[in-house]
């Protein structure tokens, strides 16, 4: 999926963020940088919500076979049949939103819209098996997780940042708090984190973030990235989107 950001050069007018920034003055000018592969902080994210998402398939199957009534009452299977895997963990939003990304992943793939993967139907539990097509995407290892010293994490990529709310997740709920202001200045990003999910946003480290033009590369406050980075975020949802 392409990124291409835009860069505020003039704020617009009107009585709505919407509307500023639709008659902002802007440029089209930035190219996100090729950031690498993962990080160990985005696998592991990754991975978790991968593992959250298999654990919450493979008991709705044990639930429809019947494996489960020994072990729970009845009205907590009649439960578990109606959750989602996003609503099932009583976790913070923000790990919510990476195990939907997971499940936006499984959907794209079972439904045959992301074309460098094939989803194969082949086992017990009704879990696609990824068969990936040859050269598509470069085979590599796994990150090995990263250490530094104090201080010196700018990125926040080290280990201890894994169950750490990712900054995109910190920003967005600033720039949109349900009272329309931040510390006095008035908010930007008065659309649900979903819009900005498909981007893998959920999941990303701060550095990746800044390649990708969706932070500043040396100031990671709310409000040093509040109306240029607020506009970028902007500048890349779609009319589905805005609407």
């Amino acid at each position: 999926m392409e990124l291409r950001p835009s860069t505020l050069i003039k704020n617009g007018e009107g009585r709505t963020r919407r509307e500023e920034f639709e008659t902002a003055e802007s440029r089209k000018d930035y190219l996100p940088q090729d950031t690498g592969p993962p990080s160990w902080v985005e696998e592991q994210r990754m991975i978790k919500s991968f593992w959250r998402l298999q654990f919450f398939l493979e008991l709705q199957g044990a639930g429809h076979k019947g494996h489960l009534g020994t072990n729970w009452p009845k009205q907590e299977v009649d439960v578990l049949f109606q959750s989602s895997a996003g609503g099932f963990y009583d976790v913070h939003n923000s790990v919510r939103e990476q195990i939907l990304t997971a499940c936006d992943f499984l959907g794209a793939v079972t439904s045959g819209t992301v074309n460098s993967v094939e989803a194969i139907h082949d086992n017990a539990y009704n879990l696609p098996t990824i068969r990936w097509v040859d050269g598509a995407v470069l085979r590599r290892p796994c990150a090995e997780p990263l250490s530094f010293e104090r201080n010196k994490d700018t990125f926040s990529q080290g280990s201890e940042n894994l169950d750490q709310t990712p900054w995109a997740y910190r920003f967005h709920g600033a720039m949109s708090s349900t009272d329309g202001w931040h510390d006095g200045y008035m908010l930007f990003l008065v659309y649900p984190f979903q819009n900005w999910r498909k981007y893998g946003f959920a999941i990303w480290d701060e550095k990746r973030m800044v390649d990708l033009g969706m932070r500043h590369p040396r100031k990671a406050s709310v409000l040093a990235n509040s109306i240029p980075y607020s506009f970028r975020w902007w500048s890349i949802l779609t009319e589905e989107d805005l609407r």
